[in-house]
């Protein structure tokens, strides 16, 4: 029943691309409505799927059809409680963006295209999870790619958007290699292509890393890893912000689910602490990097762009920490470790795509991307404004939405660090913890900055003053998202309870049931416990004491004295640039910050100057470090290969000769 809806799901989605290809300009609003329907139909059923999966706790559904045009494959399609949560995310998300697409449209070319390239993108996710072969998986994983490229460069006339595809394509390519090489090493030692027969191999230990190393650097570039995260921020603000929502919130987790499948179902680890302590400093670095350049950028989306590197580096941290305490035999912890990323996935999803979707009813309305020209749009937009609040709460991992749970669960996962007998372990684990502590800091204060730039103060531009609220679908979009970062935070053993069967499947030990679903207790009642509902009541409780003693009554509210300067402009207000200045002048090493000041003198009197413009631009170190190295050298390798292609008769006659003797000289 859930494989069949999970193929079901597949097809309405897929098929919703294709009828908007079949109507005239005349019927645009006749196939938008057919579009978002069958959208939200698919997207439907893959959320009922995915639960099917997860609440019948089943090892898996399987089914094999035979394919006529290939007669050495099959489609082998499996669902199982993995690839099962993965599917509820996806349908969630999908769900929320389909609600949103019709209204946010309306303002873009080229809908038909848009529409079907997100049908086409979302199916081929759902065939990532379902593959059960290495044909199948990379077939759909390639047609992901091809797709959300295409969506990347969909308003094509600009070069930025261009070079930004290109980026993403060519990145998308080399996650592909990297995927190709360690499943086709698998598929040796397997002697098949199917993923039923990769299951726990045991490797030998030089075997098992080449191939970990492949899959890390094969994911973790989908994933966008440090120093692997090169096209996020590029590709995320020129994409339209459903897709950039459903690439963030949604493809950012099917590579995880490609590293999870690989590390914990295929390959057997044994002793190999040291590969889960690569994992651990790369998500380390990858969190801390992430949450230093996002708070420098001006451009909301880009801003969010390196906050999606920041989470997927926090998820890694669980990994890398999972993998460790099953290395050195604590099945318990590293099955803690393991839910602790999983239930972030579902937790980023949500907070992320809410996030993406109130910034583009932000730009849809005013037209602005960078945060120095907003402001007071808190009076315009109040609902957005609410529905955005709740996701900078529950990004900044403060209690009771759902952020905090998932990060709460990986530092005490860490902090068990105490039970290892490996020295370097005891000290690195605390350091890990300390900077995802930090970490979490830096993100509470970049997006007071974010919110406050936005919604509050007053209005910095002209397009400020005609903005009004989103449409009511948009808005729908965003409550929903909302409301589940809510429920997530204040009923987390619900969903935990049923993602254990994922930890005992993959490494064949779960947490103890507490059978208590007020209190989340990971390890034991005596070590720690947790309440989202209780702590929910506690701040309602507090709040609306404070409220009413201290509500003004009986007083008469009056304007400030302003020390005879008049009232408040938006010159008064501090920028973006202002708020960060105390973290720039700590974390200066970390970025690479060009500043620029332009004089505009006065048209009448050239010698007086008639304004200031400053300007500051962060350019990412990764780009210097690690990829212009590769670019100068494979320019400079092309060159001299050029030289071979000059054009000339004579030297073509003579490849030919040279290519003739040596094929003479084989055969005798």
């Amino acid at each position: 029943m859930a494989l069949r809806l999970a193929t079901l799901s597949i097809a309405i989605i897929f098929l919703s691309g294709l009828l908007p290809l079949l109507f005239s300009c005349a019927y645009q609003k006749l196939f938008s409505r057919l579009n978002a329907g069958l959208l939200m139909l698919g997207s439907l059923c893959a959320l009922v799927a995915g639960c099917l999966a997860l609440l019948n706790a089943a090892p898996e559904y399987s089914q094999t059809i035979p394919l006529s045009v290939l007669p050495m494959l099959s489609l082998q399609l499996k669902l199982d409680t993995l690839s099962g949560y993965f599917f509820f995310i996806v349908g969630l998300v999908g769900f929320a963006v389909a609600i949103y697409l019709p209204a946010y449209i309306q303002s873009i070319p080229h809908k038909k295209y848009l529409c079907f390239f997100t049908a086409i993108f979302m199916s081929s996710m759902l065939l990532v999870l379902l593959a059960n072969n290495v044909f199948i998986f990379l077939l759909a994983w390639e047609l992901m790619s091809l797709s959300s490229y295409f969506l990347v460069a969909h308003e094509h006339e600009h070069e930025t958007n261009r070079q930004a595809a290109f980026i993403y394509l060519l990145m998308a390519q080399m996650s592909g290699i990297c995927i190709l090489i360690s499943f086709g090493l698998l598929a040796k030692w397997s002697g098949n292509l199917n993923f039923n027969t990769f299951t726990h191999l045991h490797l030998s230990p030089t075997w098992t890393s080449v191939i970990f190393i492949l899959g890390l650097w094969g994911f973790g570039t989908k994933a966008g890893l440090v120093p692997l995260h090169a096209w996020l921020p590029k590709a995320h603000p020129v994409a339209p912000s459903p897709i950039s929502a459903l690439m963030s919130g949604v493809m950012l987790k099917i590579a995880v689910y490609g590293f999870i499948r690989l590390s914990f179902y295929f390959l057997t680890i044994g002793n190999l602490w040291p590969l889960g302590g690569v994992v651990l400093f790369i998500g380390t670095i990858s969190a801390l990097i992430g949450v230093l350049y996002a708070i420098m950028q001006h451009d909301v989306k880009c801003l969010l762009a390196y906050h999606s590197v920041e989470n997927i580096g926090i998820i890694f941290i669980g990994l890398g920490l999972s993998l460790i305490f099953q290395a050195t035999n604590h099945p318990l912890l590293a099955a803690l470790g393991l839910l602790a990323a999983l239930y972030h996935c579902l937790n980023h999803a949500l907070f992320k795509s809410l996030l993406f979707l109130g910034a583009g009813s932000v730009i849809q309305q005013t037209h602005e991307h960078d945060l120095e020209h907003m402001g007071g749009l808190i009076h315009k937009m109040p609902r957005t404004a609410f529905y955005f609040l709740i996701g900078c709460l529950s990004i900044s991992a403060l209690p009771p939405f759902n952020g905090f749970v998932s990060e709460w669960l990986t530092f005490q996962t860490a902090l068990q660090s105490s039970l290892l007998a490996n020295g370097l372990l005891r000290i690195l684990i605390p350091l890990a913890a300390a900077i995802l502590a930090l970490t979490g800091i830096l993100a509470a204060t970049c997006f007071v900055k974010t919110y406050g730039m936005i919604f509050l103060g007053k209005a910095r531009s002209i397009s400020m003053h005609t903005a009004h609220e989103a449409p009511r679908a948009m808005r729908l979009s965003m409550a929903l998202l909302a409301s589940c970062c809510l429920f997530f935070g204040l009923f987390p053993s619900f969903t935990l309870a049923h993602l254990n069967t994922i930890a005992e499947q993959s490494i064949g030990y779960a947490l103890p049931a507490s059978g208590n679903w007020l209190w989340l207790t990971p390890i034991s009642v005596q070590q720690t416990a947790y309440s989202g509902l209780g702590v929910f009541i506690a701040l309602l409780f507090i709040t609306s004491l404070v409220y009413f003693w201290w509500h003004p009554r009986k007083y008469k509210l009056v304007s400030p004295w302003d020390c005879g300067f008049g009232g408040l402009t938006e010159r008064m207000q501090y920028t973006g640039t202002a708020f960060a200045m105390p973290i720039r002048r700590i974390f200066q090493a970390f970025w690479k910050i060009t500043e620029t000041q332009e004089r505009r003198p006065s048209l009448h009197q050239p010698y007086q100057t008639q304004s200031v413009h400053y300007a500051l631009h962060t350019d990412d170190w990764s780009w210097e470090w690690f990829y212009k190295p590769w670019r100068i050298g494979i320019k400079t390798i092309s060159q001299h290969i050029a030289k071979w292609q000059s054009g000339h008769l004579r030297l073509y006659l003579t490849y030919m000769f040279v290519t003739l003797i040596i094929l003479l000289w084989l055969v005798s």
